[in-house]
Formats: structure tokens, C-alpha cells, sequence
């Protein structure tokens, strides 16, 4: 009689578990929603990455622009279109104002 009752306990113990595998596969909130979450947290790394590059390459033109002031000069000139007196300069326009047909 014991050998029955622990056969029969086994064989509950393996139905339930293979119910909650069963369940975790097809549930939306099962293996479907930990894949979208990865994806998720991958494409949030890359954005990341790509942001403290973008920072880091901006710190290097700051410090550079600071040690530069000739450099620094020539970059606000550019900017706002100023010219020290006696110079010729030449701006040339935008690459956005300038586009097919247009000089």
C-alpha cells in the first residue's frame, strides 16, 4: 500500500510540474515577456553607451576649446558670424539651407 501512495504522490508532484512549465511557456506574462524584457534592457544598454560616448566626445571638444583660445575664437566667429576689422572672412551657409536646386 505505502509504494502506491508514494507512486501516486510522485506522479502529482510531475503533472504540477509540468502544468507550471506548460503555463510559463504560454502565458504572456511568462518566457514571452522575460524575452521582451531583455530585449528591453539591451536596447537600453546600446542607448546608453552611445550617450556617454556622445558626452565623452563633448568634454574632449570642451577641453580642447578651453587650452585653444585661438581656436575658441575662430569657433564663436564662425558661430555668430563675426569678423575682426581689417580681415576678409568667409562663411559659407549651412549644409541644411543649402540642398538639391538650391546654390
Amino acid at each position: 500500500m505505502r509504494p502506491l501512495w508514494k507512486l501516486l504522490g510522485w506522479t502529482v508532484v510531475v503533472a504540477l510540474s509540468a502544468l507550471y512549465l506548460v503555463l510559463l511557456a504560454t502565458d504572456p506574462r511568462g518566457l514571452p515577456a522575460l524575452r521582451e524584457k531583455q530585449q528591453r534592457i539591451s536596447e537600453l544598454q546600446r542607448f546608453k553607451a552611445e550617450l556617454v560616448r556622445q558626452r565623452e566626445e563633448r568634454r574632449e571638444r570642451v577641453r580642447l576649446l578651453r587650452e585653444d583660445q585661438e581656436e575658441l575664437e575662430l569657433k564663436l566667429r564662425e558661430r555668430f558670424r563675426l569678423r575682426k576689422p581689417g580681415t576678409v572672412d568667409l562663411f559659407y551657409p549651412d549644409s541644411e539651407a543649402t540642398g538639391p536646386g538650391k546654390p
